[in-house]
């Protein structure tokens, strides 16, 4: 069972934290037909066989881990068809949403930020609140707006569009700096969040350079704020561990992967209860 740095907790009963889901989240869900979405990997893996012939460049770049690359050699090769193709990826199957999905979902939070362009999150949030929370984009100018929120808002911002606009989902390079140069403003925006949150990422890591930049830029900033958090079951070394706080300001929290992450599952349900029992002690001394 994890145990929750208090920081999280206090932050998350005064709605001062903000998770941020990546695929892994995601990749919890099931449709009717048994199919889990895609981590990036093997969303560009299912793709190359669309791209015959010549593909030995595409597959060097994927054995790189240079993900970025391969998806804009990929996109390039296959036209009027990328978009198609994300559509019946992350869209026509139907993912619904999974245990993971609704316990984090139980934490009430202000804001939840993710670069899923699923939509299986919104779906779950939009029937529990009868579609009462708000969902922006990177692109929408009105996020500046929902940001500021009320007491009883409830927003999701999707750091990487959404597959119902396949045309302004993120995916390769280009769309990476073009996004940076075309909505600054939203960057000033997630660069905010950062330094005045505490984040916690879930299902992600940081191969997102969007994430990395903004995360440099604070802990250097701001180099005596709290740190951030990243839950993650995947194995780093005390000099990974070391390094991630050096130079993002953020703090590796471990767990075991077993029974389908179960440990994680147990771990977001217990946070819930005990950002619940700080509410109440905050609603009690009205130190809010």
């Amino acid at each position: 069972m994890i145990t929750w740095p208090d920081e999280i907790v206090q932050s998350a009963a005064r709605r001062k934290a903000v998770f941020f889901l990546g695929s892994g989240v995601s990749r919890n869900s099931v449709n009717a037909a048994g199919q889990r979405p895609p981590l990036w990997e093997g969303f560009l893996n299912s793709l190359i066989p669309h791209c015959e012939p010549k593909i030995r460049e595409i597959k060097s770049y994927m054995r790189a881990n240079d993900y970025l690359t391969a998806c804009e050699l990929i996109r390039a090769r296959l036209g009027d068809q990328w978009e198609t193709k994300l559509e019946e990826c992350f869209l026509s199957p139907h993912f619904n949403a999974a245990e993971i999905h609704k316990a984090i979902f139980k934490l009430d939070l202000s804001i939840i930020l993710t670069t899923n362009v699923d939509q299986i999150y919104d779906r779950l949030a939009q029937y529990e609140t009868q579609n009462f929370v708000r969902i922006k984009h990177y692109y929408d100018d009105d996020v500046g707006r929902a940001i500021r929120g009320s007491a009883d808002q409830r927003l999701i911002l999707k750091v990487h569009g959404c597959v119902s606009t396949p045309h302004r989902a993120i995916f390769t390079r280009a769309q990476y700096a073009n996004a940076v140069a075309e909505h600054a403003s939203f960057y000033r925006l997630l660069e905010a969040i950062i330094a005045t949150h505490t984040v916690v990422f879930v299902g992600c890591g940081l191969a997102d350079p969007d994430i990395n930049l903004l995360l440099e830029k604070n802990s250097r900033a701001f180099a005596s704020t709290p740190p951030h958090y990243m839950v993650t079951s995947t194995a780093a070394s005390e000099d990974l561990a070391r390094m991630y706080k050096n130079n993002y300001n953020l703090k590796i929290i471990k767990y075991r992967p077993n029974d389908n992450h179960k440990e994680l599952l147990e771990s977001l349900s217990a946070l819930a209860l005990s950002v619940e029992e700080k509410r109440d002690d905050i609603a009690n001394s009205r130190l809010w």
